[in-house]
């Protein structure tokens, strides 16, 4: 679960219109206050029913955070059957509903899984928005909700950095080629995924992923340089296995023009009259 920086969860976006009570309106996603006055105004939310707590060693706090603010409006302990939380809204932004868990008695447990599919450490809090090393090798994401996260997750929102977790398992991706939805990736040591020029394991072959990560195979591309793999800007070839054929001839996209690749690189060198031909010079 997403925790703000009092260690509160939030759990849930409220998408509810509070427009007969606060003279409020919907923009963008966001409830964008328009009265005058900054009085409180006191409104009932209904919890919904899978935050509801049902575990009577866990008392779960409920409240609302102000998005915009970063400030906890109201947090206030509940019992397991209140299905209800009465709270002040005095302040701009999109809400968002929190809870926050903690057991009862006090004292602390073995941090544990629990019958909902939660990670809850031994204060009994649930882990979320964190890497999980489940047996000391294989890393596992808990997302904003405290579950193990499957699929293709954004490890870094500020650099765009992805990663992808096994759709069963949820394992994070080990480095090398992985193949899903019927196409190649292939994922540093650190299981990120790689995009542009790399070189593989062989050390031998060199290949190029698109801005999704996604392996070019048999096709032409104009990419750009890869100064440390020493790959200048220009034209390239993609064999039907995704490697750059580093030297020869190949039939350019205007069918019957071939074009030469030099040695080494495997560029084409557009303004190099030696390498166009009308026939194939290797027929």
């Amino acid at each position: 679960m997403l925790r703000d920086g009092q260690g509160y969860v939030v759990a849930q976006y409220l998408h509810l219109d509070f427009t007969s009570v606060l003279g409020n309106e919907m923009e963008g996603g966001k409830f964008q206050r328009v009265t005058e006055t900054d009085d409180p105004v006191w409104v009932t939310i209904e919890i919904p029913e899978e935050f509801k707590n049902t575990d009577p060693e866990i008392t779960r706090s409920y409240g609302l955070l102000n998005m915009a603010g970063g400030t906890t409006l109201y947090l206030g302990d509940l019992d397991t059957n209140d299905d209800t939380l009465t709270v002040a809204l005095n302040k701009y932004g999109l809400c968002a509903l929190l809870m926050k868990d903690k057991y009862t008695d006090g004292n602390s447990r073995e941090s544990y899984w629990d019958d909902n599919g939660f990670y809850r450490g031994s204060d009994g809090r649930i882990t979320s928005c964190s890497w999980f090393a489940e047996d000391g090798e294989n890393i596992i994401r808990l997302d904003e909700f405290g579950r193990i996260a499957h699929g293709w997750h954004r490890a870094d929102i500020v650099t765009d950095v992805w990663t992808y977790l096994d759709p069963v398992t949820g394992y994070k991706a080990k480095p090398g080629w992985k193949y899903i939805d019927d196409a190649w990736y292939h994922f540093q040591n650190s299981g990120f995924m790689e995009e542009g020029w790399i070189v593989d394991e062989t050390g031998w072959k060199t290949y190029y992923l698109d801005s999704n990560g996604r392996m070019a195979h048999s096709q032409w591309i104009q990419a750009e340089a890869d100064n440390d793999l020493g790959m200048p800007a220009g034209i390239y070839h993609l064999t039907a296995d995704g490697a750059v054929q580093m030297n020869g001839w190949a039939e350019s996209p205007t069918p019957g023009v071939y074009w030469y690749l030099r040695a080494g690189d495997g560029l084409f060198e557009a303004d190099n009259p030696a390498c166009w031909s009308s026939v194939n010079p290797e027929a």
